[in-house]
């Protein structure tokens, strides 16, 4: 369930929908119930003990730069638009743009330096969610069918964090299993031949984006 390539899968996401009535229509697309990120809170609960919440999305590695996807489009004018939580709770929007073309087109969003992903103590990294998709009718847009085809969400990214003698010195168990998990994860990414690709029920079609 991580975002390395994944060579058996080859399916595409596919959507379509139409609405009857103009206006201020949009189609949410979210991860499945079974995605959800768990995070320490910096609090304790009533048996102190530390506090932790289910955050539901998909987790995005490292530091993130920019986030980008393949759409295939058939010249619906529609907005694509992706929603991110940063580790306080905050959520930032950034629009992909308009995809009112016809054919496969790689959309990209760049993550601006204001979007918090790190503090000054270890472990530094403090990961993004990607919690979904909102695809948004534009005041032109027409009452036509629409569809349109999702693949190959990719992040640019850096993984690296602060190496120290002594990082392997863990205060508790949930300090070990931070770190671990961490760890673990950056790794997966590394080595995606490694790890056993996950099975996805999703609306799909047996397409394809351009080779790049």
């Amino acid at each position: 369930s991580n975002l390395a390539f994944d060579e058996r899968n080859k399916r595409s996401l596919g959507l379509r929908f139409q609405f009857i009535y103009p206006g201020n229509n949009m189609i949410v697309l979210k991860p499945t119930d079974d995605k959800k990120v768990r995070r320490y809170i910096g609090q304790l609960d009533a048996d102190n003990r530390p506090k932790f919440v289910e955050v539901p999305g998909i987790e995005l590695p490292g530091k993130v730069k920019a986030i980008s996807i393949w759409v295939l489009g058939r010249g619906a004018k529609y907005a694509l638009e992706g929603w991110i939580e940063d580790w306080k709770g905050d959520t930032h929007i950034f629009k992909f743009g308009l995809v009112d073309f016809i054919g496969w087109k790689p959309m990209t969003v760049n993550i601006p330096e204001g979007v918090p992903q790190g503090v000054d103590s270890f472990p530094q990294t403090k990961t993004l969610v990607f919690k979904k998709f909102v695809i948004r009718s534009m005041p032109t847009s027409n009452q036509e069918k629409v569809v349109i085809f999702m693949d190959s969400l990719k992040v640019l990214t850096t993984l690296y964090d602060v190496y120290f003698d002594g990082m392997d010195v863990n205060f508790d168990p949930v300090d070990r299993q931070e770190k671990e998990r961490i760890k673990r994860y950056a790794e997966q990414l590394l080595n995606p031949e490694a790890v056993p690709a996950a099975e996805e029920d999703q609306p799909a079609a047996d397409q394809q984006p351009p080779a790049q």
